[in-house]
């Protein structure tokens, strides 16, 4: 099935997103292919808490040397959400080389058709309007899916770390 790009957008989360968005996360294994999705299995209670703390850790001065600012959006095609990305807003030494400034993940029901190079694009332009000249994006070697998503969108090979591959992509 094609996917319609005149029905695709990209927004960030608010405290209002309802039900569908906790069924979407849902459908997303908790550590989806290094994404972390600390929703799953949990309560709405929890969800509806996990937005309040997206909303903090999108302010600019959150976090310290460790944890970094980040911003998190949903992925909706016909304003149905069928996927998740965040952006790091910088990056600490052990992020350069496990976790980068972009991680997303897809509904498993909406897997394999090209959403998951539509949402990194769509993730490449907010990061640029945030101020970032190029972002990099690490991705376990054995998944394959991910690494063609990441050439797709301009990636460049650029080191590996243990098992991952390291990617940088050019905003400019």
């Amino acid at each position: 099935m094609k996917i319609d790009d005149q029905n695709l957008q990209i927004r960030r989360v608010r405290l209002n997103d309802g039900i569908s968005f906790y069924r979407m996360l849902q459908s997303i294994e908790s550590e989806a292919r290094r994404f972390s999705n600390p929703v799953r299995n949990h309560s709405y209670s929890d969800y509806q808490d996990w937005l309040q703390k997206c909303q903090l850790e999108s302010q600019p001065n959150f976090g310290d040397a460790v944890i970094v600012p980040q911003t998190t959006f949903w992925l909706l095609a016909d304003n149905r959400p069928v996927g998740i990305g965040r952006i790091r807003h910088r990056l600490t030494d052990r992020l350069k080389k496990d976790g980068g400034n972009i991680a997303y993940a897809i509904s498993m029901s909406e897997r394999g058709r090209g959403y998951g190079s539509k949402l990194l694009g769509l993730l490449l332009g907010e990061a640029a309007k945030m101020g970032l000249t190029s972002v990099l994006v690490t991705v376990h070697r054995d998944n394959i899916a991910s690494q063609k998503v990441v050439l797709k969108n301009w990636g460049q090979l650029v080191d590996t770390a243990g098992e991952m591959k390291i990617y940088q992509i050019d905003l400019d």
